[in-house]
């Protein structure tokens, strides 16, 4: 269980982490827009790159919730088992 919210911990950390990179980079595209890209070909890119990064915003806001949660059920016991190693027979000397 311990690793399995470390792991689920290391998970949250990193799309967190997604998250901050994507607002950096809108940011980044937004201002470049600011100073309106003159080749219409670059500027259909940089339309494509803000969908983009908005929708992968909001997958990662999805994401932030349900894969740690995935990340713990793997480590869930769902099944025990026990296995027969051996059978051993005593046999009393006087019935023999």
């Amino acid at each position: 269980m311990q690793r399995a919210r470390k792991e689920a911990d290391d998970m949250r950390t990193l799309l967190q982490r997604q998250q901050v990179a994507i607002d950096k980079a809108e940011a980044n595209l937004r201002q470049h827009t600011l100073f309106d890209v003159q080749d219409k070909d670059q500027k259909r890119q940089v339309e494509l790159d803000l969908q983009h990064l908005e929708r992968r915003r909001g997958d990662a806001a999805k994401e932030l919730i349900s894969e740690p949660e995935a990340i713990e059920a793997l480590y869930e016991v769902k099944m025990t088992r026990l296995t027969p190693v051996g059978l051993v027979v005593v046999w009393p000397g006087a019935m023999a």
